[in-house]
């Protein structure tokens, strides 16, 4: 009986975060892998840097959120439209790219090697607040 009330309530999670994100497409997991390792990658820069703040921290996983919000706001946004997945997909794959190069401005200011194209678009999008390490 135990096992059956499980079901039911994974069954009825499911069904909740289906009908607010749609269906589950790669892009949604790459953006979940890209937010994690945006994650792990920025405490690991905080804790080199010795830079490290839990409210900081805390701020940044208040942003993830909101992105996870961007998304179930896109796709209710298609679902109103009856675009199918359109703008939903256009506002993951834009997270997925934000996510990608906050890990490589990551990578780059803990000392890792970062292909000189890749290098030059993160000052591009930077400014001048990205300074790569000597």
């Amino acid at each position: 009986m135990e096992r059956i009330s499980v079901s039911v309530v994974l069954a009825g999670i499911s069904a909740i975060l289906l009908t607010i994100f749609g269906i589950w497409s790669t892009a949604m997991m790459a953006l979940v892998v890209l937010i994690a390792l945006d994650i792990a990658s920025g405490w690991t820069r905080a804790i080199i840097q010795k830079e490290l703040s839990s409210s900081a921290s805390w701020k940044g996983m208040l942003k993830k959120l909101l992105i996870f919000g961007a998304v179930a706001l896109a796709n209710q946004a298609d679902v109103l439209a009856g675009s199918g997945i359109l703008i939903k997909s256009a506002v993951v794959v834009f997270y997925c790219a934000t996510e990608g190069l906050s890990v490589l401005e990551n990578l780059a200011a803990v000392g890792l090697p970062i292909p000189p194209v890749l290098r030059n678009a993160l000052k591009q999008l930077n400014g001048k607040k990205f300074t790569p390490p000597p």
